[in-house]
């Protein structure tokens, strides 16, 4: 169910955003897993830092 109408290009553009999104959390669902069973290191604590960033500012 639609709540708005978006022109067909607007619709296009949103669509290909939210796959850009779902692509980077299957990507780093294994990371994020891990940092919740074990303490991440210096390396997966910045890893996961940089996805919470820019989740931050898209």
């Amino acid at each position: 169910m639609r709540l708005f109408k978006l022109d067909e290009a607007a619709r296009i553009k949103v669509e290909h955003e939210i796959s850009r999104i779902d692509k980077l959390f299957r990507d780093v669902m294994p990371l994020l897993n891990l940092c919740k069973i074990k303490e991440p290191d210096i390396i997966e604590m910045t890893a996961a830092a940089q996805v919470l960033h820019f989740l931050n500012y898209s």
